[in-house]
């Protein structure tokens, strides 16, 4: 096998939005091939390309505007402090902020029937609520079809009479409703529910008529149905022992425009999985020709014709831009980021495992096992997502990549309370974070453990924000665990981040006060689950990551729990980067990231 560089690594390109015109003939998408996520246009007839923004903050491709792609709608935020705003390029080049308002956050939510003007959600009115904003290009006036001071998430319908609106009790009980906006009447689905549902709102159809939602109602997962805003009914779409969709997407199923087929990803053992459904025959379409490949996001589809563009990679395959013709059943690549200084062989597939925690619990992890001559043992690392309740997904991540390259093992756990495994195990860890879940991740050592190629001496642990806690946690609460630790703009204390959640969060933040615990009134029991005041505890080598811009997880839980550890002489490494927020969007931040984090490794472990 050959050894790479982290920079020949960083030289696969990363898309990470994507829109498609009207007739499906141009696609606009965002890539990082010149260092940060800029907008390109390809001309999929003649596979011109052409870069169309230069910007050095992280841009998302909204929708086209000029069906041509010389017009198109894009969002921006300032460093990654998380206030977007949208953004117009116009015809001639030239750019214009269209949401001008400081301090405020504004997110696209779609384009209008007409093609003329476009809906998105603003917190300007109210920092904890988004209220739906229309704006008129042509003529630049905003309207508010919606004023928002209560629910999570709301939808419109294109002709506007309907509204669907989302309500968080906790995390495990959304309610669901549907407001008629000319007579005044709201609807809960779900009103004579004896149990906690959750339920997500997916939009409404071209007709106008129907809602598409997901729901648990019926049983452990997520199934996709339709509600019928005239006759109330609700219909089962589409069910199975896998969640439609993901917990943190806005929106998970999308209509073509004649409303024939509906396209919804399943997320099925970490692995995300596209399905077409026949809306009039009811079948799901089999098809063969679409790659064989593990996770797909950014599904985009045409206005005019039933194609759809979507972004996929695999853990061994990274991501790339494909387009899916439904009527001729055919898919095509339109792009090839892999840097072609890289093997794909020398590339590592996860293998998907499980493995009992002490309780007897099963729990889901990715495997990632180094290509390894003989009977050569490596050292490995424990990784822990985000959330809480994200999930660790078979999708293509450099990082790993590039540790497994240098013969580091890597065993990414689904500890309880991850998404995607059902709404019990989700819950399994509700109050109880820094504890149920904490013991899966101290548990999956012991797994590791049983592997041959293992060095069971040199295991440490890492992962981002709310993976970053946990690794913080299991430093001052297992202290003889593990070699290592590595925290990625992690949570050090819980009574500060809960009581500085931003604004625009709006219910999240009770939400979190159920599930992890209230500041106001369980200020002794957050104690002792923040690593910050359990530090003394700490004894092996740590290492932290921080943006100075994050609003979410501030850089002052980095800098405390730094000063405290390096005061009892344990080596610390603080990396600090000025112009990122919560997640490094920069390729050249990205790598000195991960440079000084296999340093790190190879030097303590």
């Amino acid at each position: 096998m050959k050894k790479y560089t982290i920079e020949q690594f960083m030289k696969n390109i990363e898309f990470d939005s994507v829109s498609i015109s009207k007739n499906g003939e141009r696609v606009l998408f965002t890539s990082d091939e010149d260092g940060s996520q800029n907008v390109y246009l390809l001309n999929l007839a003649t596979s011109e390309k052409r870069k169309m923004t230069q910007f050095n903050e992280t841009v998302y491709i909204n929708s086209f505007v000029d069906q041509n792609g010389e017009s198109f709608l894009f969002s921006m935020d300032e460093g990654g402090n998380e206030l977007s705003h949208i953004y117009i390029r116009n015809t001639d080049g030239t750019f214009e902020d269209l949401t001008p308002v400081e301090n405020s956050k504004m997110t696209f939510y779609k384009c209008d029937s007409s093609g003329n003007g476009f809906y998105y959600y603003s917190n300007y009115r109210n920092k904890r609520y988004f209220d739906i904003v229309h704006h008129d290009i042509r003529s630049g006036e905003k309207r508010i079809v919606y004023v928002n001071d209560e629910y999570d998430s709301v939808m419109v319908s294109d002709d506007e009479k309907y509204i669907a609106m989302t309500k968080s009790i906790s995390d495990s009980d959304k309610n669901l409703f549907v407001l008629d906006r000319f007579s005044g009447e709201i609807n809960e689905i779900f009103s004579d529910r004896e149990e906690e549902i959750v339920s997500f709102i997916s939009g409404f159809s071209k007709t106008c008529d129907k809602l598409y939602f997901q729901t648990d109602a019926k049983g452990e997962f997520l199934g996709l149905f339709e509600y019928d805003v005239n006759t109330r009914e609700i219909k089962e779409i589409y069910s199975s022992e896998w969640d439609v969709g993901y917990q943190f997407s806005l929106q998970s199923v999308f209509e073509t425009h004649d409303g024939k087929y509906l396209i919804f990803p399943v997320n099925e053992n970490a692995s995300m999985k596209i399905r077409i459904l026949d809306n009039e025959k009811g079948n799901l379409l089999e098809f063969v020709k679409i790659p064989p490949l593990k996770f797909y996001t950014g599904i985009a589809v045409s206005d005019d014709a039933n194609r759809f563009a979507f972004i996929s990679s695999d853990s061994a395959s990274p991501s790339d831009i494909y387009v899916f013709d439904i009527d001729k059943l055919e898919c095509v690549r339109i792009t090839d980021s892999i840097n072609p200084e890289i093997n794909q062989e020398d590339l590592v597939k996860c293998e998907k495992v499980c493995f009992k925690s002490r309780d007897g619990v099963r729990i889901p992890a990715l495997l990632y096992k180094p290509h390894i001559t003989g009977e050569h043992k490596v050292a490995a690392m424990i990784f822990v997502h985000g959330g809480p309740g994200g999930q660790c997904v078979d999708e293509y991540d450099s990082q790993f990549q590039y540790m497994l390259n240098n013969g580091i093992a890597i065993l990414a756990v689904n500890n309880r309370g991850s998404s995607g495994y059902g709404k019990d195990f989700f819950k399994a860890a509700f109050h109880k974070h820094g504890e149920a879940d904490l013991n899966d991740c101290v548990d999956a050592m012991d797994f590791l453990k049983t592997l041959d190629f293992i060095d069971n001496s040199k295991i440490g642990i890492f992962g981002s924000s709310y993976g970053g806690y946990m690794t913080l946690a299991a430093l001052a609460f297992a202290p003889e665990t593990f070699k290592i630790g590595i925290d990625i703009y992690g949570i050090s204390n819980w009574l500060r981040t809960l009581s500085e959640i931003p604004p625009w969060w709006g219910n999240a933040r009770e939400v979190l006060f159920e599930k992890i615990g209230n500041p106001e009134t369980e200020a002794d029991y957050l104690k002792s689950i923040s690593p910050l005041f359990h530090a003394e505890r700490i004894k092996v080598p740590l290492m932290v990551l921080q943006g100075s811009n994050d609003p979410r997880v501030l850089k002052i839980e980095s800098d405390e729990i730094v000063e405290k550890v390096r005061n009892k002489g344990i080596p610390v490494e603080y990396v600090v980067f000025e112009d990122e927020g919560h997640g490094f969007r920069k390729v050249r931040n990205q790598i000195e990231a991960n440079k000084k984090i296999l340093e790190f490794i190879l030097k303590y472990i």
